[in-house]
């Protein structure tokens, strides 16, 4: 009317009637209208997707457990009923009669589902023939099952369920919901299946009742939470099996599980040892159910395992260490931890050490790839890190490379390492009792980690590299911006007879090779930078600072100079506050040889003046040579001797 007027109208109709009159009002539709219901009376819910699974090839039906409760519970005065089905078959025995009511629900309560079968031909019955909802009676349902091809099976259960009650005055009435499974020439609108289903209610008082007309009342039905549902709600069609596992359950780790769950993608185990107490309400995804709730301090893993299986999830909680379960020796309980079908994990603890312990190389061939997501800078920088293949680059490799990135972007320097992100240890997660911030930025910056971890969840990790994702604050504080970039494997150096190795970024290796190539026929080098990792005894380079001027460079030895070092060495403290720091010398030989005795007497020296190990790496024309030596004297002998 508002478009065209009441010429549309008068041609619309015109167009209406002209269809009608040849039977094809959906004839060119790709789906199938379900049938017009003008009035209902009641609400049914159950599992459509289970109940469709319910038909075989032949013609059936089938008794299925039934619940009914009154929504004046809910709202006064009201007469509408909520009935629940169960899509599971029920063998309808004189035990099972005899306890119906008993479950709960305020009478006793059956259902009824009934489905057609085969034409004589052997071709499935389709119901084609569109038809309203003209349904009133007991006897009218039987003529419309009969439309629909299952007339003969409902009237078998209906007999069986009259000579159960025959000869038994009910105390109350017995509802009976009754679905009919119409197998339609296309999908259902909105439903993707050809099932449409026909839902109805009938109060049997008597077994003479079943064989009457009473009066009939229209179901309306309701999905049952599944996450089938949750797919279908969220828009996604594919099948989501990928099974991964939750590491943290505070404010991070909560808010990505329940936006996977929604979505039908959730977690199969949730683990966390901390329990949740009244200030962790303040940004946590879940809510106190009551006064009573909110005084009580509760296991984080067993309370959000609580909401994600009222989503419709499979999911286990573990509250042990998550540290000590991935280093025990019990086989039993690092399969029950990581799982062997698990696609990924997800560490969302915001703790380094168990980032390092996660990287460590017993740890990492029994679990799967892992993806780190945390808050830095006092909640002003969303950090996610998804490792390579065979954990390559791995969490940690990810991590100090992350502070590379954020060191080289001036506003997220100054967020990430300035003086209020002090405050905070480097790398440390966004605890409520260390780093106060409103519960509207954790959700802004973990509401597009979510819909990363959906997109991995839907076509898996990156194949041949990792990926770390960086999301800041634009200056109207408002807007974030995300920047990917593609981490490719590290390489990593060891030396038989020592445990502990250096791992190097691709594009460290590819900064002294193009270095070396500068400087033909001679050996040159630089200093190192990157974090050593005390508990997996692992350097980390992920930078390298250029040899000063008045460095020496010869065919049989390379000199590092000292003008302009210092400075150098001090603006990059300044630059990373800590975050990344000089570790050691890197250097080549023109040959494939160890370290000599001055590269020996050079690490002696240099181990003398800092507190960590420190790292000479030796480039030779074939490999990566390490030497490695502590500041402790007792310990400089027997390194010297294992490396050389």
């Amino acid at each position: 009317m508002r478009l065209q007027g009441i010429h549309g109208i008068a041609d619309q109709l015109s167009r209406w009637l002209e269809k009608a009159a040849f039977g094809v009002l959906i004839g060119e539709d790709d789906e199938w209208e379900p049938t017009r219901r003008d009035s209902f009376d009641d609400v049914v819910v159950f599992d459509a997707a289970g109940l469709r699974q319910l038909p075989g090839r032949d013609a059936g039906a089938a008794f299925v457990g039934s619940i009914i409760i009154r929504d004046d519970e809910v709202e006064p005065k009201s007469d509408r009923l909520s009935v629940w089905l169960a899509p599971q078959r029920l063998t309808l025995n004189e035990k099972t009669f005899r306890s119906l009511g008993s479950a709960g629900g305020i009478a006793p309560a059956l259902g009824i589902v009934a489905w057609s079968g085969r034409t004589p031909s052997g071709a499935p019955f389709v119901a084609g023939d569109y038809r309203p909802e003209t349904v009133m009676t007991l006897a009218e349902l039987v003529e419309r099952a009969g439309e629909l091809g299952c007339r003969e099976p409902l009237v078998a259960q209906l007999d069986l369920l009259r000579h159960r009650i025959d000869g038994r005055p009910l105390r109350t009435f017995l509802f009976l919901s009754i679905v009919l499974l119409a197998r339609r020439p296309k999908n259902v609108i909105g439903q993707g299946s050809f099932w449409e289903l026909c839902p109805y209610l009938v109060e049997v008082k008597s077994a003479d009742d079943l064989a009457g007309s009473i009066p009939v009342r229209m179901l309306m039905h309701r999905d049952q939470i599944s996450t089938t549902l949750l797919r279908r709600a969220s828009g996604l069609n594919d099948a989501g099996e990928r099974s991964w596992a939750l590491l943290g359950c505070g404010s991070v780790g909560s808010k990505l599980a329940i936006h996977l769950a929604r979505e039908g993608r959730g977690p199969s185990i949730l683990v966390d040892r901390d329990r949740l107490n009244p200030h962790n309400y303040a940004r946590h995804a879940l809510l106190p159910m009551g006064e009573s709730e909110a005084l009580l301090s509760c296991s984080k893993s067993g309370q959000l395992m609580g909401a994600l299986r009222g989503l419709g999830q499979k999911v286990e909680a573990f509250g042990g260490d998550i540290v000590g379960a991935s280093l025990n020796d019990d086989p039993a309980q690092r399969l029950k931890l990581w799982g062997g079908d698990r696609s990924f994990l997800v560490d969302a603890t915001g703790s380094p050490t168990i980032t390092e312990a996660l990287s460590l190389p017993n740890v990492i061939q029994d679990r799967p790839r892992a993806i780190e997501t945390s808050l830095l800078g006092g909640g002003k920088i969303g950090f996610m890190g998804i490792e390579g293949p065979e954990s390559n680059p791995s969490l940690l490799d990810l991590t100090v490379e992350g502070y590379r990135l954020l060191g080289a972007d001036p506003a997220a320097r100054e967020a990430a390492f300035g003086h209020e992100a002090q405050t905070i240890a480097v790398g440390q997660g966004c605890s409520s009792v260390t780093s106060a911030m409103p519960d509207s930025l954790i959700s802004t910056l973990t509401a597009p980690m979510a819909l990363e971890l959906g997109r991995l969840h839907r076509d898996g990790l990156p194949s041949g590299a990792g990926a770390l994702l960086l999301g800041t604050f634009v200056s109207d504080e408002l807007s974030l911006h995300w920047e990917r970039t593609r981490i490719e494997p590290f390489h990593q150096v060891s030396e038989n007879g020592m445990t502990r190795t250096a791992r190097l970024s691709a594009r460290v290796v590819d900064l002294i090779d193009h270095d070396i190539a500068r400087r033909p026929g001679v050996e040159t080098g630089g200093v190192v930078m990157g974090r050593y990792s005390e508990i997996g005894d692992v350097f980390h380079v992920v930078d390298i600072l250029p040899a000063p001027t008045d460095s020496k460079f010869s065919t049989s030895e390379f000199e590092l100079g000292v003008s302009g070092l210092s400075e150098a060495l001090q603006a990059s403290s300044d630059l990373y506050r800590g975050a990344i720091y000089p570790i050691g010398t890197w250097h080549n030989h023109l040959s494939d040889s160890g370290p000599s005795r001055t590269d020996v007497m050079t690490a002696v020296s240099l181990a003398l003046t800092q507190l960590f190990p420190v790292l000479m790496l030796i480039r030779t024309p074939s490999r990566f040579r390490l030497l490695s030596l502590e500041g402790r004297l007792e310990s400089l002998q027997p390194r010297m001797s294992s490396a050389a």
